[in-house]
């Protein structure tokens, strides 16, 4: 009787699981490097789109009313993720994102810069809530620290090149290139996400 076979398929179950979970990891890991380099350069950017507009004292209440949205919306967050899955809220937080620097890039107004940023901000809180919450399910409770330690590490980099991405925006093409451009640097770096979650 030869017992190598299902051995080996074991064997090589256990190695692929393996594979996909260092695979979401470190896309995930992308993942929150470019949302934080992004949440980074748009909040360098956001006094000259209001100013723009001339209407400057509207920057405090576009991020206050954004700020009460996006905190009041995590209880609806965590219940679809619950309800729907966890890359089916990763890709609705996406989404979110996506329109809101959409409506970023082609406001026209300072009431239509509101709505874009309320709704960029809810995705961004969802998204970095959606991740916390995936890492939370691959990882044991033992090591669950020391990731999301190692996860929240591309805030360093993002502080410091932020401003200076934000500035080459603004001094060579313009702010609403900065938004655009990020729509699609963050769709490039998501998809191959959603694709493993899918994957898996």
């Amino acid at each position: 009787m030869d017992r190598g076979g299902p051995t080996c398929r074991c064997v090589r179950r256990a190695s692929c699981q393996a594979q996909l979970t260092d695979a979401k990891l470190h896309s995930l890991y992308l993942v929150t490097f470019v949302d934080n380099l992004l949440q980074n350069v748009q909040g360098n950017l956001v006094p000259y789109v209001t100013s723009s507009f001339a209407q400057h004292a509207l920057l405090s209440t576009t991020g206050v009313i954004a700020t009460i949205v996006g905190g009041v919306c995590n209880l609806t967050i965590a219940k679809i993720i619950d309800i729907w899955g966890r890359c089916e809220g990763f890709i609705c937080m996406v989404v979110l994102v996506v329109v809101g620097m959409i409506m970023k890039a082609t406001c026209k107004n300072v009431e239509m810069y509101a709505a874009a940023h309320t709704i960029y901000w809810v995705g961004h809180l969802g998204l970095g809530y959606v991740i916390s919450i995936m890492l939370a399910d691959m990882t044991t409770l033992r090591n669950r620290l020391i990731l999301f330690g190692l996860q929240q590490t591309p805030l360093i980099a993002s502080t410091f090149a932020g401003p200076e991405i934000a500035n080459l925006f603004y001094t060579n093409v313009n702010y609403n290139w900065a938004f655009g451009s990020f729509c699609i640097i963050l769709v490039a770096f998501c998809l191959p996400v959603a694709v493993v979650f899918i994957i898996s």
